[in-house]
C-alpha cells in the first residue's frame, strides 16, 4: 500500500475510530463535579485498576511483579512486563498513569487498525473490497445490543477482547496482541515482505512479534502455536506431503492446487522462530505460575469459562452468518492466506472449549478471521446475488452489526453522567491515597472495604487484605473477614494478616461502624477519611527513618 488515497483513506477512517474511542472518557473528565476524582476507568474496573497497580510499580522502577491485592509476602516474578513498563514511562516521562494508559490504549488501537487493513490487502487486491472488510473489521459486533435489552449480557457487551472495537475501548494490551498475531501470521503464512525481505529477516521479524506477544498477551501464543500447526497439517496434506491424504476433490481449488507438490518452507520456517522466541518465555511463566506460592494460588482461583456457544453464537450475530459465507467461498478458492482465516476460526472455536482454566480469554484476536471471512462473504457471497441496492444493502449491514459497539458508547457516557462509585473517588479518598502514596511504604498491608482495596494499590501502592476476587488469595475468605471487621465482629483479622494501616472513608462506613484498637493513632485524616496507624507500625518507620531506609 502506498502513500495514496487508498493510504489516506485508512488513516483516516482509523484515526477516527480511535478518537471515538476516547470520547466518553474525556467527556468523563469534563463532567467530574468538584468533589469526585475520575479514576480514568469507563469499562470493567476492577481489571482496570489491577493494571493501574502494575504501572505503578513500574513508576516506582520496579521490573518484578508483586501481587498487590493480596497481603502474603512473596517473591517477584517477571510477568506483566508490558504494564510495568508503562510505569516506567510514567516515572521518565512525569505523566500521570492514566493518561499513559490511554495514550498507549489509543496508540495500540491506532496501530492494530492499520496492521488489520495490511493484513487484509492480502486477502484480496481490490480496493473497495478492502475497504469493506476493514469497515467489517473494525465496527462490527453482535447481537448484544438486541438481547441486552432483554436482561442478558452476550459476550460482546462484557468480554471487551472478542470484539476488535471493544477491545481498542477498553485497554492498552488487547488491541497490541491482536495486531502482533496479525503480524505474525501475516510473515509466516500471508507472504508479508516476499520478494524484498531475506528468508531470514521474515523469520527476525516473526520471531521478534511472537516475543513481544509473550511479554504482552502470553496465552495469545495458544491460539498462534495451534493455528500454525494446524495450516502446517492442513499444507502437508494440500501439496501430497501426507500420503493417502491429498485434499477432497470436492473442494475446487484446493485439489488443484494439490497437484503442485512443495515443502511450506517459509510456513515452517515462521513457526520454527515463533517457537524459539517465545518459548523459553512461555516455559518461564509456567514455571513462576507454580513455583512461587502466591502466583500458584493466584492462578488456581484464576478462573475464566466459556459461556455456552449459543452465547457466542448471539456474541457475533451476523458477523458469524456472513464469516459462514466468507468460509466457503474461502475453501472453493483455496488461497493460502484465506484458508488460514478458516483454520484460525476453527482452531480458536476448539480452543475456547480445551479442559483449561482460562478458556473465555483465548477469545482474544477471533473476531479478526470472523470479521474478515464475514466481509468476503458480504462482498463476494451476497453483494454479487443482488441485481439492485447494494449499496444500500452493505450499508445496512454495516450499520446493523455496529449497533452493540454503539450501545456500549451509549452506556460509556451514561455512567460518565451518572457518576459510578466504582469509576470515581470523592476528592478526601484521593487526598488520603495521596498521602499514602507518599508517605506509606509498598510492603505495608492495609485494610480497607473491598472497593477501597481495589483503588489502594493502583493509586497509592500498597498491599491489601483484600481487593480482587483473582488476584487476592483466598479471595472469598479474607472479603468476608473484612467485611466482619467494619461490622465490628472480626477484630482478629488485624493480627491475622499483618495489618499495619486501617482505611476507613465512606465506603468502609457502608459496612458498619468498625474501627481499629484505641491504641492505633491517626495517621492521616480529611474530612470523611482516616487512615489509622498501628503502634507497631509507628515504631517500625522511625526504625526505617533512623537507618535511613
Amino acid at each position: 500500500m502506498h502513500w495514496t488515497g487508498e493510504a489516506r483513506w485508512v488513516l483516516l477512517i482509523a484515526a477516527l475510530i480511535v478518537v471515538l474511542s476516547c470520547l466518553p472518557y474525556a467527556y468523563a473528565y469534563m463532567v467530574t463535579p468538584p468533589d469526585l476524582r475520575f479514576t480514568g476507568l469507563l469499562f470493567n474496573p476492577q481489571d482496570g485498576n489491577s493494571y493501574y497497580a502494575k504501572m505503578l510499580q513500574g513508576s516506582c522502577g520496579e521490573w518484578l511483579f508483586h501481587l498487590p491485592f493480596t497481603s502474603e509476602p512473596h517473591q517477584g516474578a517477571f510477568i506483566f512486563t508490558y504494564y510495568l513498563a508503562l510505569g516506567h514511562l510514567a516515572r521518565l516521562t512525569g505523566l500521570p498513569i492514566p493518561l499513559i494508559y490511554h495514550l498507549a490504549r489509543a496508540v495500540n488501537g491506532f496501530l492494530l487498525l492499520l496492521t488489520v487493513y495490511g493484513f487484509v490487502t492480502l486477502v484480496t487486491a481490490r480496493v473497495a473490497e478492502r475497504r469493506l472488510i476493514f469497515l467489517v473489521v473494525a465496527t462490527s459486533s453482535g447481537l448484544g445490543w438486541l438481547v441486552g435489552l432483554l436482561g442478558y449480557l452476550t459476550v460482546d457487551l462484557w468480554v471487551p477482547e472478542a470484539v476488535t472495537f471493544y477491545s481498542i475501548l477498553a485497554n492498552p494490551h488487547f488491541p497490541l496482541a491482536m495486531a502482533l498475531m496479525l503480524v505474525i501470521f501475516g510473515l509466516s503464512v500471508g507472504g508479508w515482505g516476499r520478494g524484498w525481505l531475506p528468508v531470514w529477516a521474515r523469520a527476525t521479524l516473526t520471531g521478534g512479534a511472537a516475543l513481544l506477544l509473550a511479554v504482552v498477551q502470553p496465552f495469545c501464543l495458544v491460539t498462534v502455536y495451534a493455528v500454525l500447526g494446524a495450516n502446517l497439517a492442513l499444507l502437508a496434506v494440500r501439496y501430497g506431503l501426507v500420503p493417502r491424504l491429498h485434499a477432497s476433490p470436492n473442494i475446487p481449488g484446493f485439489a488443484a492446487q494439490a497437484r503442485h507438490r512443495r515443502w511450506p518452507w517459509a510456513e515452517i520456517g515462521g513457526a520454527m522462530a515463533v517457537i524459539a522466541a517465545s518459548g523459553p518465555f512461555l516455559l518461564y511463566d509456567a514455571w513462576v505460575s507454580t513455583a512461587n506460592p502466591a502466583l500458584r494460588a493466584w492462578s488456581a482461583q484464576n478462573l475464566t469459562p466459556s459461556p455456552p456457544p449459543w452465547d457466542y453464537a448471539l456474541g457475533y450475530g451476523i458477523v458469524l452468518l456472513l464469516a459462514l459465507a466468507g468460509a466457503v467461498w474461502a475453501l472453493r478458492r483455496g488461497h493460502d492466506v484465506h484458508l488460514l482465516l478458516v483454520v484460525w476460526v476453527v482452531v480458536n472455536l476448539v480452543l475456547l472449549y480445551l479442559p483449561i482454566p482460562l478458556q473465555r480469554r483465548l477469545v482474544l484476536g477471533l473476531h479478526l478471521p470472523l470479521a474478515m471471512l464475514a466481509g468476503l462473504g458480504l462482498a463476494r457471497g451476497v453483494l454479487p446475488r443482488l441485481r439492485a441496492g447494494r449499496r444500500a444493502v452493505t450499508a445496512g449491514i454495516l450499520v446493523f452489526s455496529a449497533l452493540t459497539n454503539v450501545f456500549l458508547l451509549f452506556g460509556a457516557f451514561l455512567a460518565a453522567t451518572q457518576h459510578d462509585a466504582r469509576l470515581y473517588l470523592s476528592a478526601d479518598e484521593k487526598r488520603a491515597l495521596d498521602w499514602m502514596r507518599d508517605h506509606v511504604p509498598p510492603d505495608a498491608v492495609v485494610l480497607a472495604a473491598p472497593q477501597s482495596g481495589l483503588f489502594i494499590p493502583a493509586w497509592a501502592g500498597q498491599r491489601v487484605v483484600y481487593g480482587h476476587e483473582f488476584e487476592t488469595i483466598d479471595a472469598e475468605e479474607k472479603k468476608a473477614r473484612v467485611e466482619a471487621f467494619f461490622q465490628g465482629t472480626d477484630e482478629a483479622v488485624l493480627r491475622d494478616y499483618g495489618v499495619n494501616y486501617v482505611f476507613v472513608g465512606p465506603r468502609e462506613r457502608t459496612l458498619g461502624n468498625g474501627a481499629p484498637p484505641d491504641d492505633w493513632r491517626v495517621a492521616f485524616t480529611s474530612d470523611g477519611v482516616i487512615v489509622y496507624r498501628s503502634p507497631l507500625t509507628s515504631h517500625r518507620s522511625r526504625v526505617r527513618q533512623e537507618v535511613g531506609l
